[in-house]
Formats: C-alpha cells, sequence, structure tokens
C-alpha cells in the first residue's frame, strides 16, 4: 500500500494544479490525495488512517471558507502528530503564520503563488525528514528491545552464578571482569562494595594480590582463552598459605 499526500485547497483549480504538479515528479511512489475543503480532509484523513494508508505529508491552503488552514493543520497535528504539516499562504498575517507554526507544529510555510520547483523540493525534503525519522524511530525501538532482552540475559546469568557452590569470575578478552557471584567474594574475602557490573577490576586486582605467584593465574586465564585450549586448570596458593582450586574455561 503506497503513502498518501493530502491537498486542501477550496479553489478548485488552484487544488487541481497543485496536484498535477505533485503527480508529476511523485506520482510513481506516492498517492496525492484531494480535499476541497478542511471538513473533507479531516474525513479524507480518517478514513485512509483506518485503511492503514501512511500519510506524511499535509499540504494546506491558509484562506478557506469554514475552517481555516492553521486550524485545519492544528487538528491534525493533535490527531495524528506523525504527519508533516505545509501550509500555502496569500496575504497571511504574521500572526496566522505563527499561530501555525507554534500549534500545528508546521513543517515549512510557502507563498502563494509558489514556484512549483521551491514546492517540490520542500515536499521532497520534508518527505525525506519524515523517513529518517520514521527509521530513528524503528531503531531506537529496536535498541529498547535489545537491551531490554540484554537485561533479562544478565539477570538469568546472575541467578546462575548465586547457584552454584563455587566461586566464578567472568572475565571478558580484554581482561575486564563482567561478572563475579557472591560465593567468590566469600572464598576470597574481598570488600562487598567491588561491583562486578560495572566491571570493576578491583575484584581481580585484589585476588592478584592475595597470591604468592599471580602470574599464574593470568597464564591461566590467558591459556583458557586461546582457540586451541578450551580450558585449564591449577593449584593456586596464597600468600596466608591458603590453597585453592583453580578452573578457567573460556
Amino acid at each position: 500500500m503506497r503513502p498518501a499526500i493530502i491537498c486542501v485547497d477550496d479553489d478548485p483549480m488552484v487544488l487541481a494544479s497543485l496536484g498535477e504538479q505533485l503527480s508529476r515528479r511523485l506520482g510513481q511512489d506516492y498517492d496525492i490525495e484531494s480535499a476541497l475543503s478542511a471538513t473533507e480532509a479531516l474525513e479524507l484523513l480518517f478514513v485512509l488512517h483506518e485503511e492503514g494508508v501512511e500519510i506524511p505529508v499535509i499540504i494546506s491552503d491558509q484562506r478557506m471558507t469554514g475552517i481555516s488552514g492553521d486550524e485545519l493543520l492544528t487538528q491534525v497535528h493533535l490527531q495524528y502528530p506523525k504527519i508533516l504539516s505545509i501550509l500555502l499562504t496569500g496575504q497571511s498575517s504574521l500572526e496566522e503564520i505563527a499561530v501555525a507554526v507554534n500549534c500545528a507544529n508546521l513543517y515549512r510555510y510557502i507563498a502563494k503563488p509558489w514556484n512549483e520547483a521551491d514546492l517540490l523540493l520542500t515536499v521532497m525534503e520534508a518527505l525525506k525528514y519524515y523517513f529518517q525519522e520514521e527509521e530513528m524511530i524503528a531503531q531506537r525501538e529496536a535498541l529498547c528491545k535489545a537491551n531490554q532482552r540484554l537485561e533479562k540475559s544478565l539477570s538469568l546469568l546472575q541467578a546462575t552464578l548465586e547457584s552454584t557452590a563455587d566461586g566464578i569470575l567472568v572475565v571478558d578478552n580484554t581482561g575486564h571482569v563482567t561478572h563475579c557471584n557472591q560465593k567468590l567474594i566469600e572464598i576470597w574475602d574481598l570488600e562487598a562494595n567491588l561491583n562486578p557490573i560495572t566491571q570493576d577490576n578491583r575484584i581481580l586486582e585484589a585476588i592478584l594480590d592475595q597470591l604468592q605467584e599471580p602470574a599464574l593465574l593470568l597464564n591461566s586465564m590467558g591459556q583458557a582463552s586461546q582457540p586451541t585450549i578450551s580450558s585449564q586448570s591449577d593449584i593456586l596458593t596464597l600468600k596466608n598459605g591458603k590453597v585453592i582450586e583453580c578452573y578457567s574455561q573460556a
């Protein structure tokens, strides 16, 4: 289903000219819809929206019988805030334009009679801006969902780490601590305020500081990360004489 551009003007000849100019340049990709009044435009918007038609841009004349262009675009913005509004102005006052800019979130206004090249350039820029915004929204939503999945995975990982009787320390490929469980803190008598979730490398530093041969642990971690070696087992001796079995796995 192709997106639609809506044109509104109570002068049939002006409306036909506007539609023809847009159709010549954009008709292959967009349906150019027309309305002879603000009321007709609102009805058309409702129908197209119910049908699932995407409407990136509405172009309206300012001086129309009944509801004016700025009033129409204000209503459009309230009901369909994603739609970009372009106002065609003849002898409109600065106050009327200011109302449209502030209340209707006006994208641009174009003086009448308009230059066809300027009109098409403005509409094409509006379309580009609209779809860039849509893409950014989609990317933000995808990122938010990815972050939610990551948070669930981290919560599951932490729960798994806490359920074991072994002390576990997780280090990434750059040597930064990413996780550890409470049992590890107890075994190594570490400070409870050391936070592995923020990649607090003081945990690793505190462990190395207790060892008689800290290079043995570092070597074990390095060996376990090699492509041909999936695990490494060592006996670590602490400065206080305590012995701990260490098992490293990539």
